[in-house]
C-alpha cells in the first residue's frame, strides 16, 4: 500500500536537468542478471560524508578497504528452491544463509521482486525450516522504488508479510518505508567513477514472533539504507545500509560494484586440501586467496624478505589489500583446517 508525495526542485539550470540520471522500468534487474559486488570495511568518517547530498553532487568514496567479493545473482523463480513465486512473475536474489529468531532457524532465504510500469517492489520472501521450503507472500508488497526515478522525488509507503510455521506458530514483520531520492551527481569508488543518482530509504519496522500460541511483539528498530544508482547497472554501484538509534546512524554493510580482474583464474580453479593458490601474482593492489572447496582459512601472516611480519590476522578472509605493501617479494602463510600452506608473492610498483 503506498502514498505519494512529490517534491519539485525549482530554479535548477537546464544544463543540470539534462545531466542528472533519471531511472524506470527498463532499468531495473530481470531474471538472469549478474553483479559482482565487494563487501569492505565501513569507512572513517562515514556520517559526515552521508550528510552530503543534493543536484551535482561530488562523493568520494575511493578510499574504502575490500573484504570480500560476492557474485549477486538475479534468478527467476522457477531457479530457486521457491518455485511457487512464479506465479507472481517474481525474481529472485538470495538474502542469507540462516537466520536466527529466538527458538526459530530460518535458512536459505531468498527475497522476490517484480517491477510493473509504477513500481519495483518486494513481493515475497522464502525461507526454509527444518528442510521444507515455505513461502512469505506479501500481503503488502514492499516498493523500492516508484517511476520516475529522479532527484527530488519523495515517496511512503507501507509493507507486511508473514510466515506461518506448521506445529510452531509464526512469523510476521510489517513497517513504512520513507523513499528519499536526495542527491545525484559524481560518485568515486575503488572500482571507478560514475554518474549517480542516491536514494535513501528510512524503514521503521515492527517484528513479532508466535510460538504455540503466544505472540512475542519485537522492538520496533529502524534502518537506513543508501543506494547509487548508475543507468547500465542493475546493482547498485554503491550501497551502504544499518541501523538508527535516536537519530545515530551505525553502518553495518558497505558494498561496492566490482569486477573480477581478467587475471583472475576460473571460478572452477581446483586446490588440494592444504593448499593455497594465489592471484594475480605479481600483483598492484588485491591479492586472492583460493583454497580447496572444504578447507577453511583461519590465520594468514605475510612477511617481508627480511622476515618481518607486515600482516596477520585470524579469521576466514580470502582477499587481501596489499596496496600499503612496498614493491618487493613477500611470503604468506595460510593456517586451515588442513595444515599450513606457505607461498611467495610479489608486490609490483603502481
Amino acid at each position: 500500500m503506498m502514498k505519494r508525495t512529490w517534491l519539485f526542485c525549482f530554479g535548477l539550470l537546464p544544463a543540470l536537468a539534462i545531466a542528472q540520471p533519471v531511472f524506470n522500468r527498463s532499468d531495473m534487474p530481470l531474471p538472469g542478471d549478474t553483479a559482482r559486488v565487494m563487501n569492505a570495511a565501513v569507512p572513517g568518517n562515514l556520517n559526515s560524508r552521508l550528510q552530503i547530498s543534493g543536484a551535482n553532487t561530488v562523493w568520494d568514496f575511493s578510499d574504502l578497504q575490500p573484504e570480500e567479493h560476492e557474485l549477486i545473482s538475479f534468478q527467476g523463480a522457477a531457479q530457486t528452491p521457491y518455485f511457487f513465486f512464479a506465479l507472481a512473475n517474481a525474481h529472485g536474489v538470495k538474502f542469507a544463509d540462516s537466520i536466527n529468531l529466538l527458538v526459530i532457524s530460518l535458512q536459505n532465504i531468498y527475497d522476490f521482486y517484480n517491477v510493473n510500469n509504477q513500481r519495483y517492489a518486494a513481493v515475497g520472501r522464502g525461507v526454509t525450516i527444518q528442510g521444507f521450503p515455505l513461502p512469505a507472500q506479501y500481503t503488502d508488497p514492499d516498493e523500492l522504488y516508484f517511476f520516475p526515478l529522479q532527484f527530488g522525488r519523495r515517496d511512503s509507503s507501507t509493507f507486511e508479510y508473514g510466515i506461518s510455521i506448521p506445529q510452531t506458530g509464526g512469523f510476521a514483520s510489517r513497517g513504512g518505508r520513507l523513499t528519499e531520492v536526495d542527491g545525484w551527481g559524481t560518485l568515486t569508488t575503488p572500482f571507478g567513477t560514475y554518474n549517480a543518482l542516491r536514494v535513501k530509504s528510512t524503514l521503521r519496522i515492527i517484528d513479532s514472533i508466535s510460538i504455540n500460541g503466544f505472540n512475542l511483539p519485537l522492538p520496533q528498530r529502524t534502518e537506513v539504507e543508501y543506494r547509487w544508482l548508475v543507468k547500465g547497472e542493475k546493482a547498485p554501484v554503491l550501497r551502504i545500509r544499518g541501523n538508527a538509534f535516536f537519530g545515530t546512524f551505525t553502518a553495518t554493510e558497505v558494498q561496492y560494484r566490482y569486477n573480477l580482474p581478467q587475471v583472475v583464474p576460473p571460478i572452477t580453479v581446483t586446490v588440494p586440501p592444504g593448499e593455497v593458490v594465489l592471484y594475480p601474482n605479481p600483483t598492484q593492489e588485491l591479492l586472492f586467496l583460493a583454497v580447496n572447496a572444504l578447507d577453511r582459512i583461519e590465520h594468514v601472516q605475510i612477511t617481508d624478505q627480511f622476515g618481518r611480519i607486515v600482516f596477520s590476522e585470524s579469521g576466514s578472509r580470502s582477499l587481501l589489500d596489499v596496496r600499503e605493501l612496498q614493491s618487493g617479494v613477500y611470503q604468506l602463510t595460510v593456517t586451515g583446517q588442513y595444515g599450513k600452506s606457505t607461498k611467495r608473492f610479489v608486490v609490483v610498483a603502481r
